[in-house]
């Protein structure tokens, strides 16, 4: 990882930085995913009639890949934060960071096998802003993601990796 920072301003009153990092990293599969073969017992609830129900129970592969991969990615990050005052008793946080990011080999569950895969190519790209505010006795903040995650390469390029949310919102409070 590599990263620069400048830090612009910095007083009792107001603080400030903007920073940039290039990063290339890599991720094993973990051993579940590599080797678990425990069989996954489910099962369907079938209508009988209008209010009964007969369980089917049924045995699943282990969704473990003995052949996954190890993912790698690059990626790239610009951002800022800033520190304020607005009163003597109000002060708070801004943080805003936007990112890119190329994976090769990124695991996932492939829902067409049930199995742990390897997708050839993702990639990752999304802005995440953030304010904070600070009272004597209270903190209150206020979080949001905007992430877009799409596979580029294969017979899915061009459409969204499943279970990643395009919004996230975080809202939270605590008092002392």
């Amino acid at each position: 990882k590599v990263g620069v920072n400048f830090h612009y301003a910095d007083s009792s009153d107001f603080a400030g930085s903007i920073y940039a990092t290039a990063n290339r990293s890599f991720k094993a599969p973990t051993l579940d995913q590599l080797s678990d073969q425990r069989p996954l017992d489910v099962g369907f609830f079938i209508p009988v009639d209008s209010v009964t129900y007969f369980f089917l129970p049924q045995a699943v592969a282990p969704f473990s890949n003995a052949l996954l991969k190890p993912q790698k990615a690059t990626s790239y990050e610009i951002g800022m934060y800033q520190r304020f005052k607005l009163l003597s008793v109000l002060s708070g946080e801004l943080a805003l960071s936007l990112y890119h990011m190329n994976v090769k080999d990124e695991i996932d569950l492939d829902l067409t096998t049930f199995k742990y895969a390897n997708i050839n190519r993702s990639q990752h790209r999304g802005i995440e802003s953030g304010v904070r505010f600070y009272w004597p006795r209270a903190t209150a903040f206020f979080n949001y993601t905007l992430t877009e995650v799409k596979f580029k390469s294969g017979q899915f390029e061009g459409n969204f990796v499943k279970a990643i949310p395009k919004n996230v919102f975080g809202l939270g409070v605590t008092y002392q």
